[in-house]
């Protein structure tokens, strides 16, 4: 890994892992806030997402195949590395969920099952690919574990906001159903966050280098301040939704779109790290 970001590399790896996540996000909302879906996505926003996931993941492969030392044909560069072929089934569950957008709805856990594996295949994608056996296995469980919770919450903000336009009696509901699965996906995150840490400063071989602690310092910032606003929706706007809801929803507009932002900025700081080497 790099200590300066490839460009193609970087906006296809940000790309990617912020659609996934939306498109995960996305498909887990109904299932705890079953009450507010009021007809079909359009066939056209379906389709937009998982396709421009799809391009974006191509431009990820091929900047690293393209970056490959000694490099390969692009077809075993797909086949017989971790990487190349984590990207390229990546790519083809994009396809998959753009198929579906065409076809007889389907259980909302379906979609839910189909963007997990989009979240997991990433999991197999930059530093997870350097380690083997036994060590790598695990941390590749805890990183897929890890973009699961982060996509479950992060991805979930953009429909709570669309879901929050049309405030009433359901608007405290439906804070609280979210609250309980962000509070949850939190914790998670703080775990397995560590022991992602954790093993990657082992990959280090020593103490993490000035560029790969000054990318992590700003995410830790991020995952703060993300936290500090959620704190805000869950225990203060949260309970004025129950007296006023569209008070709480005129308000929690402006702390939503704070926090999208914050999740926008902190996806880019990760795509960044991703492809930094540790040690410098």
């Amino acid at each position: 890994m790099s200590s300066v970001a490839n460009w193609p590399l970087l906006i296809g790896r940000f790309g990617l892992l912020a659609l996934a996540v939306s498109l995960f996000g996305g498909a887990c909302f109904p299932l705890y806030a079953p009450w507010t879906r009021r007809g079909h996505e359009p066939t056209s926003l379906r389709v937009t997402a998982p396709a421009t996931a799809a391009v974006a993941g191509l431009v990820w492969l091929l900047s690293l195949w393209a970056q490959t030392p000694a490099r390969p044909g692009f077809l075993q560069f797909c086949l017989s590395t971790v990487s190349g072929a984590a990207l390229s089934a990546a790519v083809l569950i994009c396809l998959a969920l753009v198929g579906m957008a065409f076809a007889p709805a389907r259980s909302p856990r379906m979609r839910a099952y189909v963007t997990g594996a989009l979240l997991v295949s990433l999991a197999f994608v930059g530093h997870a690919a350097t380690i083997g056996g036994i060590a790598g296995g695990v941390r590749v469980f805890v990183m897929a574990l890890h973009l699961l919770f982060a996509g479950a919450w992060l991805g979930g903000l953009l429909p709570l906001i669309i879901a929050l336009r049309t405030p009433g009696a359901q608007t405290e509901r439906l804070l609280r159903a979210f609250g309980k699965m962000a509070l949850g996906a939190v914790a998670a995150l703080a775990t397995t966050g560590l022991i992602v840490a954790a093993i990657v400063v082992s990959l280090a071989g020593g103490p993490p280098g000035p560029t790969y602690l000054t990318a992590f310092a700003v995410k830790l910032a991020l995952v703060l301040g993300l936290g500090a606003v959620a704190s805000v929706n869950r225990w203060a706007l949260t309970p004025l939704a129950a007296g006023d809801p569209a008070k709480a929803a005129r308000a929690l507009y402006w702390t939503l779109a704070l926090e999208q932002t914050l999740a926008l900025a902190l996806l880019v700081t990760v795509a960044q790290l991703g492809l930094l080497d540790p040690g410098r």
